[in-house]
Parts: C-alpha cells; structure tokens; sequence
C-alpha cells in the first residue's frame, strides 16, 4: 500500500519539479476558476466584459443583462502564499525516500534538487547533492531517462551558481 503511494507521490512530484513557483500560482488559480465558473467559453459573455463592473448594485434588467449582474467571475481572492510548491515537493520527497523504491528515491532527489536550483537556492541543491552521492552511482545506474533527469539538474545547478555569481 505505501509502495503504489510511494508511486503517486513520485508522479506528482515528477509533474511538479520543473515549475516555477509563478507559474504554479497561475495553473493554480486557473484550476480553482475552472472548478468555481466552469469553461470560461459557458459563461455568459455580459459577465466578462469590463462594463459589467459598471453594473454592481444595478439590477434593472430592462437596461442590463441578467448575465452582467454578477460581474466578472474573478479569483483573486486566492493568496499565492497559500500555495507553497517548496513544501509540497519537499513532504512528497519525504513519503518517497521512506517508502520507494531505489529508483523513486534516485528520481525524487534529483526532482528535489532540480526545484532548489531553479528558485536560485544554489545552496541547498548543492548540499542535497554533495549528501546523496548520486554523481557517484548515477552513471552506473543504466536507466536513461534517470541519466538525462541528472544531466538536466547538474546544468540547473549551474545556472543557478551563475546567477548568483558562484562561479570562480
């Protein structure tokens, strides 16, 4: 049972590494518009005008249309601090190392990895990695898509020096 949910977290994890925490707050608030107001092409199309702004309060629909009463559907009453990506990666990380396979680890760490380097934490990815060994036993592992996951973080890792002028 903590194997297949082993594999899940590995999944989401896999689906959640290489974002930016801007563009996880865009997916995000999209996903809770969609789950709000449904297709955006249902909606009335009075609502999504900017005059329907103007209309708040007014409900005389001899002038209005009905659809324009509500306003523009909106959700920016979500808070980007409420979605912390760094710790979704980091708990699922976690439930992997405990409960994975060799090769989920292997993979969640370099995702772990992957994710500190590309917010500029050049720190953390380095002693994550320096920690784990994995230059070590990465090139005798023989899956492929393991190498290129590591060949794709170490250049992440080094981006992530450049930007903050760690390279001598």
């Amino acid at each position: 049972e903590n194997a297949d949910a082993a594999m899940l977290a590995e999944l989401r994890v896999e689906h959640l590494y290489y974002r930016h925490d801007s563009i996880a707050v865009q997916v995000d608030r999209a996903a809770k518009f969609h789950e709000k107001y449904g297709e955006t092409h249902l909606l009335h199309p009075a609502c999504m005008s900017s005059s329907s702004d103007a209309t708040e309060g007014k409900k005389d629909f001899k002038t209005i249309n009905p659809g324009a009463v509500g306003g523009m559907p909106s959700t920016d009453s979500i808070d980007p601090e409420d979605l912390d990506v760094a710790k979704q990666i980091s708990d699922l990380c976690t439930f992997i190392y405990q409960y994975g396979s060799d090769r989920q680890k292997t993979r969640a760490m370099l995702c772990h990895i992957y994710h500190h380097a590309l917010h500029d934490r050049f720190l953390e990815a380095r002693d994550l990695l320096l920690m784990s060994h994995l230059q070590e036993t990465i090139p005798v592992a023989g899956d492929i898509s393991t190498m290129i996951l590591f060949n794709r973080m170490m250049v992440t890792i080094g981006l992530a020096a450049f930007r903050l002028g760690k390279i001598w």
